[in-house]
């Protein structure tokens, strides 16, 4: 497979071993020759070759990305915001019930997506009042 490219090599070349390592020390200049050719190329220092690796590109994506987490955050705050609703839900009925236990298990866990809601939209949650559950 690599005869013609040894053969090729060879007539440019001064001569080399035809031993295995010969070989070798070829296909190893060849691909570095190869990888430096590439990053020539996208980096666009290849006159009349466009290069492709542009800094334009980086910040689409980098933008992208920040999109995407964004998405994310949003998703994960509404998921709390309902998780603090259940929370706070089973609270108030624990209390109406006079189970202080379990009042205070779900208080345990309200502060928790609290906090968690705080971090992630930077913001309070507004506790509505008992009553209104």
């Amino acid at each position: 497979m690599f005869d013609k490219f040894f053969e090729w090599a060879a007539f440019i070349l001064p001569p080399l071993e035809n031993t295995p390592l010969g070989k070798w020390r070829m296909a190893v200049a060849g691909a570095v020759c190869a990888f430096s050719f590439h990053v020539a190329w996208a980096c666009g220092w290849v006159p009349g070759l466009q290069g492709f690796a542009l800094a334009d590109d980086a910040r689409v994506q980098v933008q992208t990305v920040q999109q995407l987490q964004q998405g994310q955050n949003t998703i994960l705050v509404r998921l709390i915001a309902g998780d603090i609703e259940a929370a706070r839900q089973q609270q108030c009925r624990a209390i109406q019930t006079n189970n202080r236990a379990a009042a205070d298990g779900w208080a345990v866990s309200l502060n928790s997506s609290l906090r968690e809601y705080l971090t992630l939209a930077g913001r309070e949650y507004v506790l509505r009042s008992c009553e209104e559950y």
